[in-house]
């Protein structure tokens, strides 16, 4: 079943123009890995999509207040028999975008997010409920 899903969240990033735009509305569909700070090999794979209106405050450079949800597409096990997922989850940011030319495009993003992950394992079942901040930073071209 997570296989599945792994399948159709790449071909819905295929399908997408990650990141689109139309009339100050953007979004953005992407997969990206989620891993703990000291547990190297716990890695959990998300699907994301990202939501927000973009003001423009000179020629290259606009601002983008977004909303965005997550949820987990890929589970992993630690220890051999306790399995971590990520549940659907969701957050607030800010990107801010310097557009270089036509084709390239630098960008930074600060966000705030409530991330659930549900862990499974020696008969018991527990989730963690977390809110977290993290910044980001990349190209589009």
């Amino acid at each position: 079943m997570k296989i599945r899903m792994s399948v159709c969240a790449v071909f819905a990033m295929i399908v997408c123009a990650a990141p689109a735009s139309a009339e100050g509305w953007e979004y953005e569909l992407g997969y990206s890995f989620v891993g703990f700070d000291g547990v190297s090999d716990l890695n959990l794979g998300a699907v994301y999509g990202f939501a927000g209106y973009r003001w423009d405050f000179d020629n290259n450079v606009s601002g983008t207040f977004e909303g965005f949800l997550t949820s987990g597409v890929s589970d992993d096990t630690l220890f051999g028999s306790v399995d971590f997922s990520l549940k659907p989850s969701y957050g607030l940011a800010y990107r801010f975008d310097n557009q270089i030319n036509r084709d390239f495009k630098i960008y930074g993003r600060a966000l705030i997010a409530s991330l659930t992950f549900e862990a499974d394992g020696f008969g018991s079942s527990s989730d963690l409920d977390e809110w977290g901040f993290g910044l980001q930073a990349g190209v589009n071209f």
